[in-house]
């Protein structure tokens, strides 16, 4: 049974996560020889840094994926917020596989699981959406903090290697490209959504490259 490439993230965010990680659960990935129970060094050792494309490439990329539709406000940078902790789902009570990975959807022949152990482009891509998605707020609740915000304000990786970071972030590469995609017209949504494509998560294209 093939495990799903994510790590654990907020339940609001899950289904981001798993979008992103169903594009790879049927392609061939590197994965340790000591079985499901594996350190974060070891999974980070598999994979070397990787630069993001400059800038200017990744508006391109952009724009050919989704031109804007110019309905967004105008951007402001917004004031910093406090992004809250990632809360981790309680896996314990779920039913595990063979292997011993837990079980989110199980079907006659086939499963859907989860490693928690698995630190890789892909793995720190789902967790830069999920420190994001986790501190929105509607506007008109008590706690109330935009997309804009939560962007901005999330830790910015240290570093081209995100997986093997020992505090949830998001990479400067895809908060940039967001500033620009906001300034350029793109509404709130629509720049969060291309930035959840990918292409400004350092080494991703090549990670995929790698498991083709």
């Amino acid at each position: 049974m093939v495990p799903m490439r994510i790590q654990p993230a907020p339940w609001l965010a899950l289904g981001t996560a798993l979008a992103v990680s169903l594009a790879s659960c049927a392609k061939k990935t590197p994965t340790p020889s000591t079985g499901p129970v594996a350190s974060d060094t070891a999974h980070a050792a598999l994979f070397p840094p990787h630069a993001p494309p400059p800038l200017k490439e990744l508006v391109e990329q952009a724009n050919a994926q989704q031109p804007p539709k110019g309905d967004g406000a105008p951007y402001v940078e917004p004031a910093r917020v406090e992004v809250p902790e990632l809360e981790q789902p309680t896996l314990d009570e779920l039913p595990k596989s063979p292997e011993g990975y837990p079980l989110l959807q199980r079907e006659k022949i086939t499963g859907l699981a989860l490693d928690p152990t698995l630190s890789d482009p892909i793995t720190a891509l789902g967790t830069c959406l999920s420190l994001v998605l986790g501190c929105f707020q509607p506007p008109d609740t008590p706690n109330g903090r935009s997309i804009d915000a939560c962007v901005v304000s999330a830790q910015a990786c240290k570093t081209e290697q995100p997986w093997a970071e020992t505090e949830p972030c998001c990479p400067a590469s895809c908060q940039d490209l967001y500033r620009e995609l906001r300034g350029r017209g793109y509404t709130d949504a629509d720049a969060w959504i291309l930035v959840g494509s990918g292409n400004c998560m350092p080494g991703l294209k090549e990670f995929m490259e790698q498991a083709k």
